[in-house]
């Protein structure tokens, strides 16, 4: 098996300002795990992965843990717990990509 057996042909992406929120709705939107971050240009600078969008702190990211797995077992909607923090934060791409 090669990359082109597995890859995604039609890229979403996002910019480096897109909200967490865009991001996660995006990554459910089109049942995808992950998004590259681009610049002006379209060149890729980084990528923000389901992983990613799940808080630092270990609690925490359990409890997110278990409702990103409950959404891809059961495809269930987003956890309204999930939606709330994600609406609290003023977070952006930026602030939670992994970058080259």
């Amino acid at each position: 098996m090669i990359a082109r057996d597995v890859m995604t042909r039609d890229v979403v992406s996002v910019t480096s300002d897109t909200p967490v929120r865009k991001i996660a709705s995006l990554l459910v939107k089109h049942h995808i795990g992950a998004v590259p971050v681009i610049d002006s240009s379209d060149a890729p600078i980084g990528i923000v992965s389901e992983g990613d969008l799940i808080r630092p702190d270990r609690a925490g990211r359990e409890a997110w843990r278990q409702s990103w797995l409950e959404i891809l077992a059961e495809g269930e909607p987003l956890a309204p717990e999930l939606l709330a923090w994600l609406g609290s934060q003023n977070h952006s791409a930026r602030a939670v990509m992994s970058a080259q």
